[in-house]
């Protein structure tokens, strides 16, 4: 009786308009109370008998706000004809359900369709709008911009996985960007992720992206401020230094320059490497009859690794098995190798040396080799100070000699030795015989 009067009483202060009714005390009503005139009528009266509500006229009695008893009681707001299935359900223990009977949570809202949005959110001047979705497509909740399109600008899938720009996230994040990544400096939805940060100071870092296992930091990728213009910026890779507890450490830094340092900042060369234990800086495996690395210095000068070491612009040809091919000029303790392939600015010390020449000094015992005298000889020395066909000490300390002619030269004066002493040889014998033959002579006289 005493919901019966309250709900009385609301309606006759809400719906009265002939005049105000005032009533003291409860009031019992058997039948129905019908307002009407020549505005909005409202029917007040019991649908069933655990159901009491406020309906828009007798017609239809069961459009409006009802009160229905039951585990738990709850007040429902029905434009559709339906008592017990109303558009906003608040129960007694609390729980409100939008399009949902029987909410299982604080607030309990069940969309018409695919399309319904759930929750609508709408600026004071009108001009923004969004709306969340429950879609049934991949059991997902939907954020929408409202505009032409409505796009989704948000996904979570019941998974857990997030989308931004895509309605199926394959990851825990997948980001889609319809936008053409360009270098230009100025953000303009270009970067798929965009960090920003306050200013650290020379030498100091940005906030970075870091990996994290077991309550601890074990690796991250930071910018770094290299110099006092702020344009200067590098990208840091730390690791972890050490098997136990302990800070991370700078592993490896990309300059602004391009340079790349590991272990070591890289002020002085594309790639700097440092290594302060006793293990390997550089280590390069390649495939089986592959470059382990190709070094190229404009389009003529370029130096490969595979089974050994190959330089020059036909950096294919294969080099001998832990050798080296070098298709150059090779300077040792000099700068200026001019037109030598190899020019050694100091001693050089080897077991062997083998020297191949297409010219070598056999032509001195050919029968048309003019041979000269030893006279002859002897007077060219006293005019010139040293021997025929051999370069004088100051030549040779101007210009230097080459092995190969100089080796062929000396051959050809021993020859030409040989060849002398062959000669005396011969004459030295035929004197032999004349002495042995006025030996004999002599000593027939004697014996007469």
């Amino acid at each position: 009786m005493k919901k019966t009067t309250t709900i009385l009483a609301f309606a006759i202060s809400f719906c009265g308009y002939a005049q105000n009714q005032t009533v003291n005390g409860d009031l019992t009503v058997t039948g129905n109370i019908d307002a009407t005139g020549s505005g909005k009528r409202i029917y007040l009266g019991g649908i069933t008998n655990s159901t009491f509500g406020i309906g828009y006229n007798s017609s239809y009695p069961d459009h409006g706000i009802f009160y229905t008893e039951g585990n738990p009681d709850f007040v429902s707001i029905s434009p559709n004809g339906n008592s017990t299935n109303g558009v906003l359900n608040v129960y007694g223990n609390g729980y409100v359900g939008i399009g949902h009977t029987a909410p299982l949570s604080a607030l309990h809202i069940k969309g018409t369709n695919n399309l319904t949005s759930q929750i609508r959110l709408e600026n004071t001047a009108g001009n923004a709008h969004w709306k969340v979705i429950a879609k049934s497509d991949n059991d997902r909740l939907s954020f929408q911009a409202v505009n032409s399109s409505d796009s989704e600008v948000l996904s979570l899938s019941a998974n857990g996985y997030i989308g931004m720009g895509t309605t199926s996230p394959g990851a825990r994040l997948e980001i889609f960007n319809t936008e053409v990544y360009n270098t230009n400096d100025a953000p303009a939805g270009q970067d798929h992720i965009l960090f920003s940060s306050n200013d650290p100071g020379n030498g100091n870092y940005y906030g970075g992206l870091t990996w994290n296992s077991g309550g601890r930091r074990r690796a991250s990728i930071a910018a770094v401020r290299e110099h006092d213009d702020t344009d200067y910026v590098g990208l840091a890779f730390f690791t972890r230094g050490t098997d136990g507890p302990g800070p991370m450490y700078e592993s490896m830094r990309i300059a602004r320059n391009g340079n790349v340092g590991i272990g070591v900042k890289p002020d002085h060369a594309k790639l700097e490497i440092k290594q302060t234990a006793n293990l390997e800086a550089l280590r390069i495996d390649g495939a089986s009859g592959a470059f382990a690395m190709v070094v190229k210095g404009g389009s003529t000068n370029t130096t490969h690794l595979r089974s050994g070491l190959t330089i020059g612009q036909n950096y294919f040809v294969a080099p001998p098995a832990n050798g080296a091919i070098i298709q150059g000029n090779v300077g040792i303790g000099t700068t200026t190798p001019g037109t030598y392939k190899l020019a050694v600015e100091g001693k050089i010390g080897a077991r062997s040396v083998k020297v191949t020449t297409a010219s070598w000094a056999d032509y001195v015992f050919a029968p048309s080799y003019a041979l000269m005298s030893l006279p002859e000889t002897e007077a060219y020395i006293k005019e010139n100070q040293h021997l025929p066909n051999i370069p004088s000490a100051a030549e040779v300390k101007e210009n230097g000699f080459h092995l190969e002619e100089m080796d062929a030269k000396l051959l050809a004066k021993i020859e030409e030795l040989t060849l002398h002493l062959i000669a005396q040889e011969k004459r030295l014998a035929a004197q032999q015989a004349e002495i042995q033959t006025l030996k004999t002579i002599l000593k027939k006289h004697e014996n007469q």
